[in-house]
């Protein structure tokens, strides 16, 4: 299922490059594409043309640098043309629902955040026919990968480390009162791959994952053999180990309460 993400400025550009590799762990019939996946010496603007008219939903990544970018509004026109007016959704990254005008005010817009993406997600798989998986595994999936997405947002430029208030008590002796302090911080936690795909509710041959991976350790050749001629879910579980490995072997997961 072909999903365009329309994007304008890098902030905007680092949530599509977000989407563009998370979506397909979620959803594994999704082809994500972002205009980066232009080949060098294509016309820009066939390609982009071929893409907007074959898209079957449409993300766009706006920010208060971007709400009123002439092309976002442009690629979101052109998408619920072709594929339907509920078939575009605006994701807002650091703007409210009211700042949101002209064309893309039409939209059902989103807030960039788990609930959202529960919705987000649930109305791509609403339009994906036969190819549509079961919404309580849906559900689930995005549970447990939503860690993933805030993982690879964070290392985004311009993405804000999460501030906590601390208290600090004064020492016994001081007879001081005691005082706060807004600490800025991005809390990380180390997760082994095992576990993070032990997570993920898939048979091979009729075992759970976690427990293959616990017999033959996760990321052995004889892993991957087991995937072969596995359903779609294997390829979740297959990229879930490149991003795992890619990222140095911890998944830093910033701290959400």
């Amino acid at each position: 299922m072909k999903i365009f993400l329309s994007w304008s400025g890098e902030r905007s550009r680092g949530l599509a490059a977000v989407l563009k590799s998370w979506l397909p762990l979620v959803l594994q019939y999704a082809e994500p594409w972002m205009s980066d996946d232009i080949p060098a010496g294509s016309r820009w603007s066939t390609e982009i043309g071929a893409a907007l008219a074959t898209a079957e939903f449409g993300i766009v990544c706006v920010s208060k640098a971007n709400v009123n970018a002439p092309w976002l509004h442009f690629e979101a026109g052109a998408i619920s043309s072709s594929a339907g007016a509920d078939a575009v959704c605006p994701l807002l990254i650091d703007l409210a629902f009211e700042e949101l005008s002209g064309p893309l005010s039409q939209f059902q817009a989103k807030r960039l955040d788990k609930a959202s993406m529960h919705t987000v997600v649930r109305s791509i798989n609403d339009r994906a026919g036969e190819r549509r998986l079961d919404p309580q595994r849906l559900a689930h999936l995005v549970d447990v990968l939503w860690p993933v997405f805030l993982s690879e947002w964070a290392r985004i430029p311009g993405h804000p480390a999460e501030t906590h208030v601390e208290t600090s008590p004064a020492l016994p002796s001081s007879g001081a009162e005691s005082r706060t302090y807004p600490v800025t911080r991005r809390k990380r936690a180390c997760v082994p791959l095992s576990d993070l795909l032990g997570t993920v509710e898939l048979s091979v041959r009729a075992k759970p994952l976690g427990s293959v991976a616990g017999e033959i350790g996760v990321g052995g050749e004889t892993l991957r053999k087991l995937l072969t001629g596995a359903d779609m879910h294997a390829r979740t579980v297959l990229r879930l180990e490149e991003w795992y490995w890619r990222s140095g072997g911890y998944r830093p997961t910033p701290h959400v309460t």
